[in-house]
């Protein structure tokens, strides 16, 4: 609600949730730390109601040209009655309430069997314009082909390209992933995939910019995590802690970014801060265990021991 709010009638644009909601996620668990939602948040890429989804790409807007078509289809069955026109705004019923509760739309089949209803609705007044709805297939059909081979075409090289790259060869494959780029900077996907590789290769600087270039298509956990490595690589600590420190609050029960925050913090020698994130993680519950947080869990108690040990000594 607050990111509808935040541009009610047009919306964020295509990708607005993408783009913004962990951000907002983030403020809103950093402001009330003592949350009960704090330990169920996690890394959201869509909210689950495809109907709010609308809302805050395209705002109340969007949402009334697809409650008004949805009006429009339902008139034109009821003045035009036909013997396959229930079923027709029976999967767009079903479709609708769906929507309420997950993510039809991102499958393909929702989209065809949409269609499919549109046309058997539709059916007395297309018949009319048959001939031109033939042509218009006969000159949209192949266009449509031709973009499908060539993204398929991409995503097989891509995957070749990954699949080497995690072989250890990510420093051979960054003149592929370059050509790549020019056909797919806009695949958020694609630049954290580009900047992950940049920065196993070394290539630290650039593996910023490709990092801060997918920050601006989508907000989320992990890219949070990977730009606290980078600049931690770039010996810019600060930098790394704030990374570190966005991640933590987007989802509050992963001990990951604690346990990176304090690996900063003894690289700078800040004392203090270690001891007092030592402590955090120590304390803190374990919503799943697993054998990565038993390790954070035992590396930190040892270090931290160790540490404390010295300090006495002094």
């Amino acid at each position: 609600m607050d990111l509808i709010a935040g541009s009610p009638w047009l919306g964020h644009g295509s990708g607005g949730f993408d783009a913004r909601y962990m951000d907002v996620q983030a403020d809103w668990l950093a402001a009330n730390p003592g949350s009960r939602y704090a330990v169920l948040a996690d890394n959201v890429r869509h909210p689950l109601n495809e109907w709010l989804l609308l809302a805050v790409d395209y705002g109340v807007l969007g949402v009334c040209v697809a409650i008004g078509a949805v009006v429009l289809t339902v008139a034109y069955a009821r003045r035009h009655p036909s013997a396959s026109s229930g079923t027709g705004l029976n999967v767009i019923a079903c479709a609708g309430v769906f929507s309420l509760f997950s993510y039809p739309l991102l499958y393909p089949f929702t989209w065809l069997l949409l269609m499919m209803a549109v046309v058997v609705v539709f059916g007395h007044a297309l018949s009319h314009h048959a001939r031109a709805l033939y042509v218009m297939l006969l000159i949209v059909l192949p266009v449509c082909g031709v973009g499908l081979c060539r993204n398929l075409e991409l995503a097989l090289e891509l995957r070749e390209v990954q699949g080497k790259a995690m072989l250890g060869l990510s420093e051979r494959m960054m003149p592929r992933y370059e050509r790549l780029y020019q056909k797919l900077k806009g695949d958020a996907r694609f630049l954290y995939n580009y900047a992950v590789e940049q920065y196993e290769a070394g290539r630290y600087r650039p593996a910023l910019n490709t990092a801060r270039e997918c920050g601006s298509l989508v907000s989320c956990y992990d890219l949070c995590l990977l730009e606290g490595d980078i600049r931690s690589a770039l010996k810019d600590y600060g930098g790394a802690d704030s990374c570190y420190n966005r991640a933590h609050w987007m989802v509050p029960s992963r001990f990951v970014p604690l346990y990176e925050r304090f690996n900063v913090a003894i690289e700078r020698g800040d004392t203090v801060s270690a001891h007092c994130l030592a402590g955090e993680i120590l304390a803190k519950p374990v919503k799943v265990r697993s054998l990565e947080t038993d390790e954070i869990i035992d590396d930190v108690g040892k270090r931290a021991l160790g540490r404390a040990d010295i300090m006495q000594g002094e």
